[in-house]
């Protein structure tokens, strides 16, 4: 009988915890690294239309870095949230064959989001989700200067701490994969590069407040 009456009571006191999360709307802001796996890519130089040459190299990208913005509404260990988020990276190479590559990319991401926090200790839990959205990236290369606007989605997992009633510390990973981008250089002979998925690696820490009731 004092077993059960013990377990009942962690029950009791897990399901509290859960209940004790800060309630309300809130919003964040996360800063961290941002990396980018090399991706496969099609590079194609055109002439009045006509195809010139063709190569498929490998693309990599140094680590940069990554600014993120969450506004949403906790409820019951859910979170409903925007995100608005900036990734740059600077261009490494092309490899397979080597080809001159200097530069930037850049994007821009507006990302809808749901994750779940599962509380671990008091003031301590583990939230994990997703979100799927769009990304704009701007590609600036060696002959190319473009953009383009692509469906993306992502995970999320994250350690939340709560350092006050209302603040918590977040340290937060993301996958995001940002599907078929492409980018064009219009003049003649232009430069046309389609990469596969990207994907971004992004580890952040931040600050959320929550406007508790």
């Amino acid at each position: 009988m004092p077993t059960k009456v013990s377990l009942l009571g962690a029950v009791c006191a897990l399901a509290l915890a859960g209940t004790a999360q800060a309630k309300g709307w809130y919003i964040g802001l996360e800063a961290g690294a941002s990396s980018i796996a090399d991706t496969g890519a099609d590079f194609r130089s055109t002439s009045a239309g006509l195809t010139t040459f063709v190569y498929d190299p490998v693309a990599r990208f140094d680590d940069g870095w990554a600014v993120i913005a969450t506004m949403g509404y906790a409820l019951h260990g859910w979170r409903i949230e925007g995100e608005l988020a900036w990734r740059s990276n600077d261009k490494d190479q092309f490899t397979t064959p080597a080809l001159p590559s200097t530069g930037s990319l850049d994007a821009l991401t507006a990302m809808y989001n749901m994750t779940y926090e599962f509380p671990l200790a008091d003031g301590l839990g583990v939230s994990v989700g997703g979100g799927a959205g769009l990304d704009y990236a701007m590609l600036d290369i060696a002959g190319l200067d473009d953009s383009d606007l692509n469906i993306a989605y992502q995970g999320i997992a994250g350690i939340n701490y709560a350092i006050g009633a209302n603040t918590e510390l977040t340290l937060a990973y993301r996958y995001l994969n940002v599907m078929d981008p492409e980018f064009e250089e219009r003049s003649n002979p232009g430069i046309v590069i389609r990469f596969d998925d990207f994907a971004k690696h992004t580890l952040t820490l931040g600050l959320r407040y929550t406007y508790a009731p």
